[in-house]
């Protein structure tokens, strides 16, 4: 009989988390039971202990990122099996029903979000894409974000000479970004610190910009002016970018060649609004908390994806530790800063 274990947060803003017995998660309808292997780091998980916010009732087991093997699949679950390597996304301290993330022994994930991890990439590895991945396709594929076109389910779709704006391409989920616009055909613009330009290349990025300078939404403006090709939509890849994106689609103007609408970060619900200073006629696209392009991309792609190499696991791991004993270090070392990287524990 299996037994879990949690880093628990125990109350409002309370550190270390607390290592401790946790029940099993139940199994319910269309979902599964994973074995944790490795987890990885996001800035809700530091949010909710630092600031906290979203969570209500504790203790609370965060935690979006997971990978391992399935301990149990529920009677209507098909696309994986006992005994399967996966990698899984789950909502994390707010999950309903109180059953928590994947800081635990074994989480419980809804099957839809769950897709096989093929054997050429590791645990630590396929951990680093699973939320930011969720995020960056809901934003760039969704018809009530972006909407911008799938890439294929084989291989990479021929180029369409249109420009999609990823503002922060070397964090996580810009990283995911460009490599999946990319494969859609779009000819991928993105910004970052100056010594993470070849990282961005590396990716796909075609340009890339230093989002220090302070000109730098005038200079990607004349930019796209110069070279003359339509500016398909813009995404913030990071919580505060947004606006950047915003100030450059809206300094193209009304051309009906630009997309006047950007992506972002910031999800829908949880007291969040549209910034006071949000300009007219751009619209803003909230983080959809159920989006079919997200379904799609764990259901067709992802596997496919990271199995024949299109998908890269990038940024690299930063393995803290093995054991659930190491999840407040991680936190706490995402909290003094990260660049081009992503946190992980290893289970």
């Amino acid at each position: 009989m299996a037994t879990n274990t949690a880093a628990l947060l125990t109350g409002k803003h309370v550190r270390p988390l607390s290592v401790a017995s946790a029940p099993m998660p139940d199994l319910k309808p269309g979902s599964v039971i994973v074995e944790t292997k490795a987890l990885a780091i996001n800035p809700v998980d530091a949010a909710i202990q630092t600031a906290g916010i979203i969570a209500t009732d504790y203790p609370v087991t965060m935690g979006l990122d997971g990978a391992g093997t399935v301990h149990a699949v529920s009677d209507d679950t098909t696309n994986v099996k006992v005994g399967d390597r996966v990698l899984a996304f789950t909502a994390g301290g707010t999950a309903p029903g109180g059953q928590g993330g994947t800081f635990q022994q074994y989480f419980c994930a809804d099957s839809k979000y769950v897709a096989v991890l093929p054997d050429n990439v590791k645990f630590t590895e396929g951990v680093v894409v699973t939320s930011c991945l969720t995020v960056a396709a809901i934003s760039l594929f969704d018809e009530k974000c972006l909407a911008l076109s799938r890439p294929p389910i084989e291989g990479q779709a021929d180029s369409n000479d249109k420009i999609v704006l990823i503002w922060a391409g070397a964090t996580v989920v810009g990283s995911c970004a460009i490599q999946i616009a990319k494969l859609a055909g779009y000819e991928v613009w993105t910004t970052s610190s100056e010594h993470n330009f070849d990282y961005c290349k590396n990716l796909g990025a075609a340009q890339v910009f230093d989002y220090k300078r302070p000109n730098i939404v005038d200079e990607i403006v004349q930019a796209i002016d110069t070279f003359g090709k339509p500016l398909t939509g813009a995404f913030g890849a990071h919580l505060w970018t947004a606006n950047d994106c915003a100030q450059v689609v809206r300094k193209l103007g009304d051309s009906v060649e630009h997309t006047r609408a950007v992506g972002t970060v910031i999800p829908e619900g949880y007291g969040f609004s549209v910034p006071e200073d949000w300009p007219e006629n751009v619209k803003f696209c909230w983080l959809l908390s159920k989006s079919d392009a997200a379904e799609w991309v764990w259901r067709e792609w992802i596997t496919k994806a990271l199995a024949d190499g299109r998908m890269k696991c990038k940024p690299d791991a930063d393995v803290v530790g093995k054991g659930l004993e190491f999840v407040q270090e991680a936190l706490d070392r995402w909290s003094q800063g990260v660049s081009a990287s992503k946190i992980v524990v290893e289970l």
